[in-house]
């Protein structure tokens, strides 16, 4: 079969070539002329020559052209790349040209054959990633944690290195500090025996309130600060942690936990008076130490504006006369609308200690999602506890769902036994259960409805083995 390029290209050079005769043929025919002297009839062989050369020149530019533009002219009409021309002297190329197309279509058809895996392959594959991604992990872990260790190593060298000059000024032992601070960087380890401990036990007791400072930064070097403390006579330091507070609130922790709130008390008072929602939990403690009913009002408004709310409340248990169910319904309400950082959940277990009736419900609601009677997960049993503790019903975990949303308006929290009660039941006279067929368990009085038996009565509900372990606990 020709090509489509070699037929333009003969089909060009036919034209060029013979243009001068269809020329000549197209021309009216003149009377013949005179005989021409030869000078003439040279003269005419030698422009019909040049004419000649100059369409022979004309044909080898139109064949080199239509040979560059080739492959242009098949992707256009044939839809493919044309392959090049093949060598001169070979022969039957069309035929080896389909040879090799038939070979690379079986070639492209086993790659996708290869390419296709069943999912038993693909699981395996997937496993065997998994397996060299897990080693090179370890391998990764091992040489880190190598790293690490060598890391130490030459920290705790360099801080040998740190020495503290005799009689240190206050300055010379804020550098020492700083220059084991940048030592300490890269240890992970802490422990009372570190060699940095003993470092920080050379600074003087009129320096001390330095070490005081760097508890209270969030550095490497507080763990090894605390641990140089500890056998530091508490009676010695007592007065420089309380008059560290004037710089700084990092000895606030240290001043509760040993007591000494009684020596901050005007501190207390000034920080309570100008604090919101973000007080430290160590400044709230305090304040709620002092026990004065003066403050009450103040450590209301932080508690339902604090994201610590749940942890206020708790504090604020001890207080005598406070209302603390008062801040805990104002508590959920702005959980409800979103005004406060806690969530309902956070707050459902101490809301239903003090006949947040809305709390309850939604530890109800939690029900709904367990199975009844069938589940031994821990979870599923703590759920049914949390319920079964404040209410006299019983019965699965749907039943208690229904007859929450039958009673919930009727529902008051009686304070003499902590649970809630249909409104109008006395506190003496303990409330049988609504439940067809059941009979009244509490009828023995209002002690031993209690939340112990509540959660002795869930017990039952759970395999011995379960109940034994939490009994262990």
């Amino acid at each position: 079969m020709i090509k489509p390029s070699t037929l333009l290209t003969t089909l060009i050079a036919t034209s060029l070539l013979y243009a001068p005769i269809a020329s000549a043929e197209e021309q009216p025919k003149e009377k013949p002329a005179q005989a021409q002297s030869p000078a003439k009839v040279e003269e005419a062989k030698q422009e019909k020559a040049e004419a000649k050369a100059k369409v022979e020149v004309e044909v080898k530019q139109a064949v080199e052209a239509v040979e560059l533009i080739e492959p242009q002219i098949a992707v256009c009409q044939v839809g493919v790349v044309a392959k090049p021309a093949p060598p001169p002297g070979d022969h039957n190329h069309d035929a080896d040209n389909k040879d090799a197309e038939k070979k690379d279509d079986k070639d492209s058809a086993k790659q996708d054959q290869k390419k296709e895996k069943s999912p038993e392959e693909l699981r395996k594959e997937m496993q065997q990633l998994e397996s060299q991604l897990a080693n090179m992990r370890n391998q990764y872990q091992q040489q880190a944690n190598k790293d690490r260790e060598q890391k130490q190593k030459e920290a705790r060298k360099n801080a040998e290195d740190i020495k503290l000059p005799e009689n240190p000024t206050r300055k010379q032992c804020e550098a020492y500090i700083a220059e084991l601070r940048e030592s300490a960087k890269n240890i992970r380890s802490y422990s009372s025996n570190d060699p940095l401990v003993a470092k920080l036990k050379e600074i003087p007791l009129d320096h001390f309130d330095l070490l005081i400072d760097e508890i209270g930064n969030r550095t490497k070097l507080r763990y090894f600060a605390n641990y140089a403390m500890r056998d530091t006579d508490r009676n010695e330091i007592r007065k420089r942690f309380v008059k560290s507070l004037e710089r700084s609130d990092s000895a606030i922790g240290v001043i509760v936990m040993n007591g000494w709130v009684g020596d901050i008390e005007e501190a207390v008072r000034k920080k309570i008076a100008s604090a919101d929602g973000s007080l430290d939990q160590a400044w709230f403690q305090a304040a709620v130490e002092l026990e004065d009913p003066s403050l009450y009002p103040k450590l209301h408004e932080i508690t339902i504006n604090s994201r610590y709310a749940t942890q206020f409340v708790g504090m604020l248990e001890s207080l005598p006369d406070y209302d603390i169910a008062h801040t805990i319904d104002t508590c959920w309400r702005r959980a409800e609308q979103n005004k406060l950082q806690i969530s309902e959940h956070s707050l459902a277990s101490t809301a239903v200690k003090y006949g947040n009736v809305k709390a309850l419900g939604y530890l109800v609601r939690q029900l709904s999602y367990t199975p009844s009677y069938t589940s031994t997960s821990s979870s599923y049993t703590r759920r049914r506890l949390n319920v079964l503790q404040y209410i006299d019903y019983r019965g699965s975990n749907q039943d208690i769902v229904k007859w929450y949303d039958k009673n919930k308006k009727k529902l008051v929290f009686d304070h003499y036994r902590k649970r809630f009660v249909m409104r109008g039941t006395s506190v003496f006279e303990p409330p049988t259960s609504d439940k067809p067929g059941i009979e009244d368990e509490d009828a023995a009085g209002p002690d031993q409805d209690s939340a112990e038996q509540a959660v002795e009565d869930a017990a039952e509900e759970v395999p011995a083995v379960e109940v034994q372990l939490r009994i262990e606990r």
